[in-house]
């Protein structure tokens, strides 16, 4: 019975850790994503500040 009962508790205490490595694994993937996001913005924004640039310096 004491067998029993340690794998139920093993059990649902490998339950709780499968939940907890999802959960960081997918705010890992967000993170990630947000990380390549802000890149893709502040590329595009220095290229539009160069072109602002180079036009007022042609005026």
């Amino acid at each position: 019975m004491a067998l029993i009962e340690a794998i139920l508790w093993a059990l649902k205490v490998l339950d709780g850790a499968i939940v907890i490595g999802v959960a960081m694994g997918i705010i890992i993937l967000v993170l990630i994503v947000v990380r390549e996001a802000a890149w893709v913005v502040r590329t595009e924004n220095r290229r539009k500040h160069e072109k602002k640039e180079q036009e007022e310096k042609r005026e």
